[in-house]
């Protein structure tokens, strides 16, 4: 795997090993969450590609490349998140997420939720954004 190339899921051991220490990594949060959530916080921010201010979740998370979620300002993640695929995620400032939501990304390589051009199917309004069956977005008053 080449920086700064895109690559194919699943091809290479590296990207077998990231998929593992990431779904480790959000065991860990989930088993530190009750008992010390500074710690399940400190290790969520760590494994993401970003996490903006005020960005707040439930456990349990289950992601593949941790590396590929970005999550904007004052955002909740309800419990039972999950992340398929190498495309990468960024979720915006100010987005509530549902319980149970899921987002896969085999195909596309950039998905952008919550005022960003998105490259996969999803309908909106001024509001509200959907995409698949199993994700719902709510747009906070920012």
């Amino acid at each position: 795997m080449v920086a700064g190339e895109w690559y194919r899921y699943r091809f290479g051991p590296e990207l077998a090993r990231l998929t593992t220490d990431t779904q480790r990594a959000c065991r860990q949060i989930t088993a530190l969450y009750d008992d010390d959530r500074a710690g399940a916080y400190a290790l969520f921010t760590e494994l993401l590609g970003s996490v903006g201010e005020g960005a707040d979740f439930r456990p349990p998370l289950y992601l593949d490349y941790g590396s590929r979620l970005h999550v904007g300002a004052n955002t909740f993640i309800n419990a039972d998140f999950l992340t398929l695929g190498g495309g990468e995620i960024t979720i915006g400032a100010n987005v509530l997420i549902g319980p149970s939501a899921r987002l896969y990304t085999p195909v596309t390589r950039s998905t952008s939720v919550s005022g960003e051009p998105a490259t996969s199917a999803c309908n909106r309004s001024s509001s509200r954004t959907t995409c698949g069956w199993a994700a719902t977005w709510w747009s906070a008053p920012a």
